[in-house]
């Protein structure tokens, strides 16, 4: 179980790590779009401008995408949490009726 946690979290903090990285490409093309901008007029900047906008939007969706992650993890480490605790009662009510069987119909 523990191993699969370590995993886990690993795995999560890979895909933290490369949304960022998609992030700083994110914010490269952004800059590099905003440069080509300066040296295109007329109907290619109109163009260049909505390839911008497009780009401010990826970068608001990128920072949904890191807020859901760490939403993500916390549930995650909830879900983990309840299922140790439903194995653990599982485990107590099977010892308690398997004491409750041993003394009420193998030690007659």
């Amino acid at each position: 179980m523990l191993f699969d946690l370590q995993a886990e979290q690993h795995m999560l903090a890979e895909r933290k790590a490369l949304l960022k990285e998609l992030e700083e490409k994110n914010n490269k093309i952004n800059q590099i779009m905003n440069e080509m901008g300066q040296m295109v007029g007329g109907e290619q900047h109109d163009m260049v401008n909505a390839i911008d906008d497009n780009l401010r939007n990826v970068k608001h969706n990128m920072s949904d995408v890191n807020e859901e992650m760490a939403e993500a993890i916390t549930y995650q480490k909830k879900s983990k949490k309840k299922y140790i605790c439903v194995i653990a009662t599982l485990v107590v009510v099977l010892l308690i009726a398997g004491g409750l069987v041993y003394f009420l119909v193998i030690d007659k």
